[in-house]
């Protein structure tokens, strides 16, 4: 039987969706951790947020206490809370550090706070305007992400492996469709319990939370007030606001009674 070129088309986009649907259930939304042997002292673990990497978030950023700065960077073959949370708590189980500092900015904070609880608890933790969970979006958001979430997953699945391609401008270089989508899904979807933090940053023209989810939230938090809109602190100019707010509230942490 004389096989047709729309029937080889066809074959081999079936194939290639077949392929990334693999791809993307072998991967399982891990994220990329540099390869950390041993270390003993402090670790600082930097997750950045939506549209960012942390070596670009954290770029002016100095950590108030020095040790080993670990970037908790997102992968184009997509992006899953849980799993980057169980890749961190390895990594500190790993390397018994004696202190562990956790800083998350907006998103990334659903991976901090879904650390185990004995690993988060004796962390020291910094959210930089932090996007908890779903209730922590401004009201019309809290309906429009989870559709768009939708919307952009069922988009990626006939992209097949072209989906992996980082062709999407973001601030820290390309992201893929199928990253950007997992990171939609999640601000739609994932809606862990928040867990407070020891040091919360918020920005007072912030156009995407809801400042009174935020002080619910963080009620017990020592927090800081930035006059700039969300999540600006890749920023050269701005990420002095943010500097200047996080040396202030851990200075009054570790100062307290």
């Amino acid at each position: 039987m004389d096989i047709t070129k729309k029937q080889v088309i066809k074959t081999i986009f079936i194939a290639n969706m077949a392929v990334a649907i693999v791809i993307r259930a072998f991967h399982d939304g891990r994220v990329d951790i540099a390869d950390i042997i041993d270390e003993k002292g402090v670790l600082n673990i930097r997750i950045a947020g939506v549209n960012s990497q942390p070596e670009t978030a954290f770029k002016f950023i100095e950590m108030p206490e020095e040790g080993t700065n670990v970037e908790i960077c997102y992968s184009p073959f997509g992006f899953n809370a849980r799993s980057a949370s169980n890749q961190v708590e390895n990594l500190i189980e790993r390397c018994q550090p004696e202190q562990v500092n956790i800083f998350s900015v907006s998103i990334g904070t659903q991976v901090a706070q879904d650390l185990d609880e004995t690993i988060y608890s004796e962390a020291t933790t910094v959210v930089i305007n932090p996007f908890s969970n779903r209730s922590s979006l401004r009201k019309g958001l809290r309906v429009l992400t989870p559709a768009t979430a939708i919307l952009a997953e069922i988009i990626t699945v006939p992209l097949g492996c072209v989906g992996f391609l980082p062709v999407i401008p973001a601030e820290s270089g390309q992201y893929s469709a199928v990253l950007w989508a997992d990171l939609l899904f999640s601000a739609g979807f994932y809606n862990p319990d928040c867990t407070g933090a020891d040091i919360a940053i918020w920005s007072d023209a912030d156009e995407l939370l809801d400042k009174t989810a935020f002080d619910a939230q963080y009620d017990d938090s020592v927090v800081q007030i930035v006059k700039t809109n969300h999540a600006r602190i890749g920023d050269q100019k701005i990420s002095m606001l943010y500097q200047e707010a996080i040396d202030k509230a851990w200075h009054e942490l570790k100062n307290l009674p």
